[in-house]
């Protein structure tokens, strides 16, 4: 009797587990199923993808491969074919995630709904949509950033915190940065800084010596800048890295014509009154100032390093290329132009 008793014990507890195993499998393969009697489905839906990085742009399809049937959210007939079984029927996150991922290599043979959203600043929305299940895909249109895989969103969404529906969602894609071509707002502006801070440099040191390459040079990436920049806050070029570019080669050029075009101007009076030389040997003063004021606002308005460290690099140029200048003074090669040559008296 003992050991039928014992067997009778075992078995029960075999039962059990068997019960309790069945019904953990149970809730775990219906974690993507939703108790919707809540869901309005008279109401309407935004998806939002947001990168949180306000330099990236990018387009994606929102596709809808499901409805809600009153209880569940289910995927289209297309849809469901593929996959081989309903959307309430994947068991759990990673074989939702691997669906998607499947899904996306083949979606677009099919006769789906598809709604093209922009990504423009790192975020674009997609609105008016009906309740239903949709595929979020990244577009061949990727300008410079690539979501790393698809995903559905089920629409309107459970509020983890509130255990109610949303129906403003804002999904976070996991994501990496594309490079197909460096003339983006992001890679230019720092390069542009820090040209900038190296011309401004040679002004502080070279004064007059440097004045024929950093006016011209500066107005060459200054106006480019300003076309960049310009192209960029329009919806026509937002997106259009080329085209950008483009602008901005027309803009430094044109910056740089204008630039000589002053200097010529400026120096004309200059020379007709024999003050050239004068002018050369002095203008320090105000090279030194000019870059040193120059530098301060790169670094702290442009680049936010801290401020007191912009006011000694500031110093530091600014105060010892004024006292590198001032040595060299006397040493400063006079260049004559050909008509400056042919003003030369002659000796007989």
């Amino acid at each position: 009797m003992g050991l039928i008793s014992r067997f009778e014990e075992k078995s029960v507890l075999l039962k059990t587990l068997i019960f309790v195993c069945t019904i953990t499998f149970m809730c775990c393969s219906d974690l993507n199923k939703v108790a919707a009697e809540d869901i309005d489905i008279d109401s309407k839906v935004d998806i939002t993808v947001e990168l949180e990085d306000d330099s990236r742009y990018l387009t994606v399809d929102v596709i809808k491969i499901g409805s809600y049937d009153g209880t569940y959210f289910t995927f289209e007939d297309e849809v469901k074919e593929y996959i081989g079984k309903d959307y309430y029927r994947l068991s759990g996150v990673s074989e939702i995630k691997q669906s998607a991922i499947s899904l996306a290599e083949v979606v677009s043979d099919m006769n789906l709904l598809t709604t093209t959203v922009k990504v423009e600043s790192g975020k674009g929305t997609a609105s008016d949509l009906d309740v239903g299940l949709y595929l979020i895909v990244q577009t061949a249109d990727d300008k410079n950033a690539k979501i790393e895989y698809a995903y559905i969103v089920e629409a309107p969404a459970i509020n983890e915190e509130t255990g109610e529906y949303t129906y403003s969602i804002v999904t976070t894609p996991e994501w990496d940065k594309v490079v197909w071509f460096t003339f983006r707002a992001e890679v230019v502006r720092p390069v542009v800084m820090v040209i900038s801070i190296i011309l401004l440099i040679f002004l502080c040191f070279l004064g007059d010596g440097a004045i024929r390459v950093v006016f011209p040079g500066g107005a060459f990436i200054l106006c480019g800048y300003i076309g960049m920049k310009l192209a960029s806050n329009t919806n026509l070029f937002r997106t259009e890295f080329i085209w950008q570019f483009v602008i901005f080669m027309v803009f430094a050029f044109l910056g740089t014509g204008i630039a000589w075009g002053v200097m010529s101007v400026l120096l004309v009076p200059l020379n007709s009154v024999g003050l050239h030389s004068i002018y050369r040997k002095n203008i320090f003063w105000i090279t030194a100032f000019l870059g040193a004021l120059g530098i301060f606002y790169i670094l702290d308005m442009k680049l936010h390093i801290d401020f007191w460290i912009g006011i000694a690099a500031a110093l530091v140029c600014g105060i010892g290329g004024a006292v590198f200048q001032y040595l060299r003074r006397n040493k400063e090669v006079e260049f004559y132009t050909y008509e400056d040559l042919m003003k030369l008296p002659r000796e007989e």
